[in-house]
């Protein structure tokens, strides 16, 4: 993996703010300071690029001068809030290149991410980049647009005290695990992972749902629950960013790609796919990428079909 900056250290709250965080089988409430829940150093790299006039022609004639992107700013390194209030991450990054390079300003409404689904459905939101990878209900109710790879992984306690490892999830079973409220890993990943606990006659997946990633990272810590696991770049930034504290992996066999989200047949998907292949094929894009040390996640096509990704 390419590092475009080095990062200061994360720090983690201390163990009596840690008790505030919720866990149990379903999502706790979310505090108003999730986003803030971890220190996080910012690389500081400003990308830029230029509207461009073939794409804009690809936007319906009625569309306002404003791009609405919904997103739960709570997951660094991919959107968060730094300690002053300012939308970061390189999912902000990319929403905002976006944008500019459809001649059109942007705003970011924060919100959870079980509401962004809706969200796009009822017209609050425009689009969302918001790290989302394909599933079958997904694709019913929105289109994707792939704009970068993905793993599955894992987030525990330095020494691996559980054994957790990368060739098999089962790893997980009879383990108390988080993951954040409404995510692959929470309504898909975990629940396939105990069914397979239970054809090889172990205990389920304590499974618990946060918020926020921060949240579940935060639950590591405290030791209120074993794992968290979620996106590559999530726990691999939580884990380089604390190494006293954490290990992480990636399971194998879990390389995906990760998708822009609009509404169902939106008029908007063909100018936001054709803006997105201008990124890639300019290098803002990449620069992106290599600004937050996950260069190697990067792709070359904007592609709104599933393309096969290589295990």
């Amino acid at each position: 993996m390419r590092h475009g900056n080095t990062l200061p250290s994360l720090v983690l709250l201390t163990t009596g703010a840690l008790a505030l965080v919720g866990c149990s089988s379903s999502a706790a409430p979310a505090r108003k300071d999730a986003a803030n829940a971890v220190k996080l150093g910012i690389p500081v790299e400003l990308v830029t690029t230029t509207a461009d006039g073939a794409v804009i022609k690809l936007l319906p004639a009625d569309t306002g001068q404003k791009l609405v992107f919904g997103m739960n700013l709570t997951s660094p390194p991919s959107r968060f809030k730094d300690d002053k209030g300012k939308q970061v991450g390189f999912n902000v990054d990319i929403a905002r290149l976006i944008a500019k390079k459809l001649g059109k300003d942007i705003k970011i409404e924060d919100t959870t991410f079980e509401a962004i689904i809706p969200g796009l459905q009822s017209g609050r939101f425009d689009l969302t980049v918001s790290s989302m990878s394909r599933t079958d209900e997904r694709l019913e109710q929105m289109d994707m647009i792939e704009y970068m790879g993905a793993g599955e992984g894992a987030l525990f306690k330095k020494g691996n005290p559980d054994d957790i490892q990368a060739s098999a999830k089962t790893s997980l079973c009879g383990l108390r695990v988080a993951a954040m409220s409404g995510s692959y890993q929470e309504q898909t990943s975990l629940p396939e992972t105990s069914k397979k606990c239970a054809e090889a006659d172990k205990n389920p997946v304590k499974a618990t749902a946060f918020p926020s990633n921060n949240e579940s990272i935060l639950a590591v810590s405290s030791g209120r629950v074993d794992a968290a696991i979620a996106d590559t770049p999530v726990v691999q930034y939580a884990q380089t960013q604390n190494k006293a504290t954490f290990e992480s992996l990636i399971f194998d066999g879990t390389k995906s790609h990760n998708n822009v989200g609009l509404p169902k047949g939106s008029p908007l998907t063909p100018a936001v796919a054709a803006a997105l292949q201008k990124l890639m094929d300019e290098g803002s894009y990449q620069k992106v990428f290599d600004k937050w040390g996950i260069g190697n996640l990067a792709l070359t096509v904007a592609s709104t079909k599933q393309t096969p990704v290589g295990q």
